[in-house]
């Protein structure tokens, strides 16, 4: 897989992955990054809610009447990826339209339902939380979510 690397032992690939020690930036972040995710969906499914939803619903509670391109921008994804949040949360009732002085816009705000959901999960929210800074240690977690911070600007 990355030769490079592995002058003259012959390793598989599994090996490779479960060792951690994968070379690729992209690929080491982005296994870690499936793990995490894993324990937080997890957590969090007891509230009948994913991690996306979960991140959306909250950013709609602190920001209500945010529109798509708002919302894809704090996630740091795309427009497409964000509506098909947004479609399961309105089917779910979790989320309506908020008014919004142009009409050509919709904007969304957390129903009562919504903010009930978020009572539920952000516990089991903490929980995860909580699990993955025990794993790594309070400092090595801080930093982990500082580098994370400092590359994602660094890179937009």
């Amino acid at each position: 897989m990355y030769p490079h690397t592995d002058r003259g032992t012959k390793r598989s690939i599994a090996e490779i992955a479960v060792s951690g020690r994968v070379p690729c930036y992209c690929s080491a972040v982005r296994q870690a990054a499936r793990r995490i995710s894993r324990q937080y969906a997890q957590a969090l499914r007891p509230a009948r809610v994913t991690v996306a939803q979960f991140t959306v619903l909250t950013l709609l509670r602190h920001k209500p009447g945010s529109g798509m391109g708002e919302l894809a921008d704090a996630l740091g994804t795309d427009r497409t990826s964000v509506s098909r949040i947004i479609a399961v949360l309105r089917r779910d009732g979790l989320i309506g339209l908020e008014r919004s002085e142009d009409r050509r816009e919709r904007r969304w705000g957390p129903t009562v339902a919504g903010r009930s959901r978020l009572e539920v999960a952000f516990p089991l929210y903490k929980a995860a939380q909580h699990r993955i800074e025990s794993q790594l240690g309070s400092q090595a977690a801080r930093q982990l979510r500082e580098l994370s911070f400092a590359l994602t600007v660094s890179l937009a």
